[in-house]
């Protein structure tokens, strides 16, 4: 089987991402570099079923805990919509609405290919991946490029 591509769903979970502590993006990154791959990630993962098919949720638990929501069912590539620090023990509502916004964009099971432009793109390797960056059609730049 293939290796899965990798992209961030938007700037936004491109910037959130990037956000988080290097440690952090680093434990996040094995993980999902291992689900390009298609084998399973070393962090705990949480299907988030309920919200939409296919968006599940990597986890990182203490104080502070970190989640990291991404799909992997569509387009032969993983998606990361959301990341971010947890502050509570209840559901975390941005993450839910992140979630629900997934599933409006990938409930079909063949996304538009203005969906598959939008999506900031990595040529090979994951989030974790020192390859170079493929150029972005969307900006016309490289991403990571300011």
């Amino acid at each position: 089987m293939t290796e899965k591509k990798f992209a961030f769903v938007n700037a936004a979970a491109e910037r959130e991402y990037k956000d988080l502590p290097k440690d952090i993006q680093s434990e996040f990154g094995t993980s999902l570099r291992a689900i390009q791959k298609n084998k399973k990630p070393f962090l705990i993962i949480t299907s988030l079923s309920s919200i939409g098919a296919g968006i599940i949720e990597l986890k990182i638990n203490g104080h502070p805990a970190f989640r990291c929501i991404y799909i992997a069912k569509y387009l032969d590539m993983v998606f990361v919509l959301h990341s971010f620090e947890k502050t509570t023990n209840g559901v975390d509502k941005q993450a839910r609405g992140v979630a629900i916004f997934a599933k409006a964009c990938f409930g079909h099971p063949s996304p538009s290919k203005q969906q598959k432009l939008n999506a900031t793109t990595y040529a090979s390797g994951g989030p974790d991946s020192s390859s170079s960056p493929r150029p972005d059609p969307t900006r016309g730049r490289n991403i990571g490029s300011k």
